[in-house]
């Protein structure tokens, strides 16, 4: 081995230590719901929640380790992957796509090639035989995970995910820093309820906190937000219709619970 295969080597696992197919994943989709307000990520992020990843060091060149990344994915995905590229319409979803996994990698490692394949249940797969075949499918495979479900919501409740029967994802829905902190308050609360007149006070804090932390140019004020308010909007009735939020009376106090969405159908 020289030194160069030596030194790529090093690298390759010294990523699979430090980020899993798996992970790497993950940071991508957060990366793409963080930026969903740019035309065609919120699509791309649902694409890659319904794809594994799989993950390995072509050569290192240019004062980094050049990587090859594969999502394998359900035909019917590669398909309409083909008909969007045929059509030419709208954002280009692998470029997006590229841009996520790049954006997700440390220091020192970029994308040199991007490929779309059949899911391996739906593929054949060649043998490998001689040793060294062996060698490097035995650390690749360790260092693979099969895709798991993703959670109803992503960190911080940026975006909800709604799912069907068969926990498919098959809508995203990114939430203002105003729903954002109202769904954060309710999950802090005991069984993830409480009385509109108790978290109502706070829903402007915790949102000026959220858009200070996203260095926001013009940060929401603080103060009291009305949740009836929020419920009469858009994205809260779609919340109400998802199951996501739920209002509850008991005698002359309403209350607002935080649940996971329902089932598609």
């Amino acid at each position: 081995m020289t030194m160069q295969e030596k030194f790529t080597e090093d690298r390759r696992n010294f990523l699979i230590r430090l980020l899993s197919a798996e992970q790497l994943r993950g940071k991508a989709i957060r990366y793409l719901e963080d930026y969903g307000y740019i035309e065609g990520y919120i699509e791309a992020a649902a694409m890659l929640l319904r794809c594994s990843m799989e993950y390995g060091l072509a050569y290192y060149g240019g004062g980094e380790c050049q990587m090859e990344v594969t999502l394998r994915c359900k035909r019917e995905e590669l398909e309409r992957l083909e008909r969007s590229k045929a059509r030419n319409e709208g954002p280009n979803l692998k470029a997006q796509l590229l841009q996520a996994v790049r954006a997700s990698l440390p220091s020192g490692f970029d994308v040199f090639k991007l490929d779309f394949r059949a899911d391996a249940a739906e593929s054949s797969r060649r043998a490998v035989t001689s040793p060294e075949e062996v060698k490097d499918s035995e650390k690749f495979e360790s260092a693979q995970k099969p895709p798991e479900r993703m959670p109803w919501h992503s960190e911080g409740f940026a975006t909800i995910r709604k799912f069907n029967s068969k926990g498919e994802m098959v809508e995203p829905l990114p939430l203002s820093n105003e729903f954002r902190a109202l769904c954060q308050l309710l999950a802090e609360r005991p069984d993830q309820i409480a009385q509109f007149s108790e978290i109502e006070p706070q829903i402007g804090t915790r949102t000026h906190e959220l858009d200070i932390a996203a260095k926001a140019i013009n940060p929401a004020q603080k103060g009291e937000r009305r949740v009836r308010d929020l419920l009469r909007t858009k994205t809260g009735k779609r919340l109400l219709k998802w199951g996501v939020l739920i209002e509850k009376e008991v005698g002359r106090e309403k209350f607002l619970k935080l649940s996971p969405p329902k089932h598609a159908q």
